[in-house]
């Protein structure tokens, strides 16, 4: 048994839909962790193989990629920017544990600015404002925003506020 994350073409889907896709994919035997909905779609799902052509059947939607968990992206730049949110923080639970124990707290709000949009990705908009928020009011340094590459995030977060979420979700790069 694998576990797998698919890619599908988003066509006008948005964030409230996610618990509905879930669902049906559910009533048609495949096991589904997790649908997110952002710039595209992303089904999180456990199967003996691939099921990229039926899920897209099923849905209706174009696949972009479908991959096994163990080799998802590493390049959390990349993945935030392409709105693939989930990637980024599995990516970044990665740096926090090499981290220098002084700088892990402040990756660890980068991680929670990521699970905030994956939060809004499932239409769970109120507690992905709650965390988002909790962020806002004791973010780390703009220098460990630099030292990660992330320097767009910081300026998103400090401009934007509670409004990045959507940017995020839909990708920004």
């Amino acid at each position: 048994m694998g576990r797998y994350l698919l890619l599908l073409m988003n066509r006008g889907l948005t964030p409230d839909s996610s618990s509905t896709l879930k669902t049906s994919l559910r009533e048609r035997g495949i096991k589904v962790i997790d649908v997110r909905i952002g710039k595209h779609v992303e089904v999180d799902y456990v199967s003996d193989s691939k099921l990229s052509a039926q899920i897209s059947d099923i849905l209706g939607l174009k696949v972009l990629e479908e991959k096994e968990l163990e080799r998802t992206e590493k390049d959390y730049v990349h993945l935030v920017k392409e709105g693939r949110c989930w990637e980024a923080h599995e990516a970044l639970e990665g740096v926090w544990k090499g981290a220098d124990p002084s700088e892990k707290m402040g990756i660890m709000y980068i991680i929670k600015i990521c699970v905030a949009t994956v939060h809004y990705q499932r239409g769970n908009y109120e507690t992905a404002k709650r965390i988002m928020n909790e962020v806002i009011l004791s973010a780390p340094s703009r220098e460990l925003f630099e030292r990660l590459n992330l320097v767009f995030l910081y300026e998103l977060l400090k401009t934007r506020g509670e409004e990045a979420l959507k940017l995020l979700a839909y990708g920004i790069g």
